[in-house]
């Protein structure tokens, strides 16, 4: 298990500092200016059934497909691969069949996302001047909501699998699982910035 959970926590520090970054891009746009440096950040917590759908099971399917990658690397090399492949399937309660399908479904999951968000970052870095990031601000916007549809329907494509009983117990497990480590960053304005009103 040590592994496991080395694993975990290194995806959700690079989860966390993720997130942090594409705040301060967001607030650029909406101040059309480079990021300045941040006065203060409100970090906001979520219990298990208060965080958003879209949150939990982009950080889920992360992390499930990280550690089946990790797997697969671990089998390649004659090491013991076992600790990384059972542990999301004890987590989540489900039978091995079962397991398989949540497994491809993330691998197919956040393979798309990560597509997306590669188009995404592609346009940050082309974005050299303020009037540039407000030119993209629409299409990061549908980008985001592109990586969102395809999370949303690998979830449904579960809800459909499991059915509802069955996907209630898994999405409750799922939950407990990443809503303690779940943040989200609202960042501030700099204090004189005439969005802010110095506030």
């Amino acid at each position: 298990m040590p592994k496991f959970w080395y694993i975990y926590n290194r995806a959700m520090k690079r989860l966390r500092l993720l997130i942090s970054a594409a705040a301060i891009s967001i607030s650029a746009l909406c101040w059309g200016q480079a990021p300045a440096p941040v006065e203060r950040r409100t970090a906001l917590a979520f219990s298990p059934e208060s965080a958003p759908e879209v949150l939990v099971y982009r950080f889920f399917f992360a992390e499930l497909a990280a550690a089946q990658s990790k797997a697969g690397e671990l089998a390649a090399q004659g090491r013991n691969s076992a600790p990384l492949r059972t542990a999301h399937q004890r987590l989540t309660g489900l039978e091995a069949a079962e397991f398989e399908l949540l497994s491809s479904v993330a691998a197919e999951t956040v393979f798309a996302q990560r597509a997306t968000m590669q188009r995404a970052q592609a346009l940050l870095q082309s974005a050299a001047t303020p009037a540039d990031r407000l030119r993209i601000a629409a299409e990061l916007a549908r980008l985001r909501a592109e990586a969102d549809a395809v999370g949303a329907k690998g979830v449904e494509s579960l809800r459909a699998l499991l059915g509802p009983e069955k996907f209630a117990e898994f999405d409750r497990r799922v939950r407990q699982h990443v809503a303690p480590h779940l943040r989200l960053y609202r960042v501030s304005p700099p204090a004189g910035n005439p969005a802010s009103g110095g506030q």
